[in-house]
């Protein structure tokens, strides 16, 4: 898996890829240009964090935040 972006990392614009790319949990890849997790072991601890804080939510939660990523998934993977 991995996040397409632009030939310089200068024109990446988005504060949350900004801040992986800081804490380097993402590195950038070059040909095709795309950003992918620094590793497998971070790769776990991201899904591990994610789990959990969907675990956190209640039921119909849940299934707001499953129709909004449905939604809004295609134009957030064009703005990225």
């Amino acid at each position: 898996p991995h996040v397409s972006v632009p030939m310089s990392i200068d024109e990446v614009n988005h504060p949350v890829l900004l801040a992986l790319l800081h804490a380097n949990l993402l590195r950038p890849r070059w040909g095709p240009s795309r950003l992918i997790v620094a590793n497998a072991q971070t790769r776990r601890r991201l899904l591990k964090w994610i789990d959990a804080q969907h675990a956190k939510l209640s039921w119909k939660q849940r299934i707001e935040y499953n129709l909004r990523l449905v939604r809004e998934k295609p134009p957030l993977a064009r703005y990225l």
